[in-house]
């Protein structure tokens, strides 16, 4: 997966994209400029939760935890994890305890694996 960043208006976008082309593997997310605590994923506003800073790179990497949920909708409740630098890092399902996609796993294993560790 690769992924673009740009500024539109007043807000920084991050897209996602499958690198063969298959456009079931899409992601765009917007974020306010100089607002964290906003993030949006095709038009939905997703709840910040939480943040932790964690040691990345020789870097303290300060991550943001968002929930998504769509009010009537079933089994597509997921965990947002994300960072100003690197846009996403990971996501889970709240639905599905099995169901995690892991963003350029071998560049942010280390910084997954803190998250997961502090979340116990």
């Amino acid at each position: 997966m690769c992924y673009y960043t740009f500024i539109e208006n007043d807000k920084k976008v991050y897209e996602y994209r499958s690198i063969d082309g298959d456009s079931s593997y899409f992601f765009r997310f917007e974020q306010k400029n100089n607002n964290d605590r906003t993030l949006n994923l095709y038009g939905i506003d997703l709840k910040f939760i939480d943040f932790q800073n964690i040691q990345f790179n020789n870097k303290l990497i300060k991550v943001n935890k968002y929930h998504y949920k769509i009010v009537g909708q079933e089994d597509e409740e997921s965990d947002y994890y994300f960072t100003s630098e690197y846009g996403l890092i990971m996501l889970e399902s709240t639905d599905w305890s099995n169901v995690n996609v892991l963003i350029n796993e071998e560049e942010f294993k280390p910084l997954q694996d803190s998250i997961r560790n502090k979340k116990k």
